[in-house]
Order: C-alpha cells, then structure tokens, then sequence
C-alpha cells in the first residue's frame, strides 16, 4: 500500500524524471 502511495507521490512530482526512466520506475514501484 505504501509503495502505490510513494509512486503516486513521486510521479506528481517528478513526472520528467519517471518519463526518462520510466522502466527503471516501473520496476522499483510495482517491486515486491
């Protein structure tokens, strides 16, 4: 549950950041 909220989090604010490395993101946020 966290985690959703800590992607939600760093999404909003680092939209940029998430679009330039968005697989590296993917793998970390949706991480078990």
């Amino acid at each position: 549950m966290s985690s959703i909220v800590t992607c939600s989090y760093f999404h909003c604010n680092s939209f940029y950041f998430l679009w330039m490395h968005a697989q590296e993101f993917k793998l970390w946020c949706f991480s078990d």
